[in-house]
C-alpha cells in the first residue's frame, strides 16, 4: 500500500525497523537517543506492539526528552490492562483502550501527514494474515 505523500520527505537516513516486547520499548528509546546525538538521521520508521507505539511518538515529532520520560515513568502495570482480554467484542483485544491511550499521547496525527514514514504492522486475529497500516490517521490506522 502506497502513502498519499502530499508532503516532501526526506530521501536520505535510516529506516528503522521496531520489535515488540514491552523491555525492548526502552531499547529502542535508547537507540534513538544515540541517533539523535549524533545527527544521524532517520527517515522512516515502522514497528509492531511496543516498537510501533515508540515508533509512532518519534514519528509524530514527540521530543527526544519527553519520549524518555514517557518510557521510564510509564506505570507497566496499567499499562498492561489496556491489553486485556475485551471478549465481549468478538475479539481477544477490541483496543479501544489502546487507541484512547494513543490518541491522548500522540494528539490527532495522521500517517501521511508525517514528516517521516511510518508503518505499524499488525496481525489479524481471524485470518492470521499480517495487516501493514501506513496510510489512514493515527492510531486507528486500518
Amino acid at each position: 500500500m502506497q502513502p498519499q505523500d502530499k508532503t516532501p520527505r526526506n530521501k536520505t537516513g535510516l529506516v528503522l525497523a521496531l520489535s515488540g516486547g514491552g523491555a525492548a520499548g526502552l531499547a529502542h528509546v535508547g537507540v534513538l537517543q544515540i541517533l539523535a546525538e549524533n545527527s544521524i538521521p532517520v527517515r522512516a520508521v515502522a514497528g509492531s506492539s511496543i516498537g510501533a507505539e515508540i515508533g509512532a511518538f518519534f514519528a509524530g515529532g514527540m521530543p527526544m526528552n519527553e519520549l524518555e520520560k514517557l518510557a521510564t515513568t510509564m506505570d507497566w502495570k496499567l499499562t498492561l490492562q489496556l491489553f486485556m482480554p475485551d471478549l465481549p467484542t468478538g475479539g481477544l483485544v477490541s483496543g479501544r483502550k489502546i487507541i484512547d491511550y494513543l490518541n491522548k499521547e500522540l494528539g490527532a496525527h495522521r500517517i501521511e501527514d508525517l514528516a517521516m514514514g511510518f508503518a505499524a504492522v499488525m496481525t489479524d486475529l481471524e485470518t492470521g494474515e499480517h495487516v501493514f497500516a501506513c496510510q489512514p490517521g493515527m492510531p486507528e490506522a486500518r
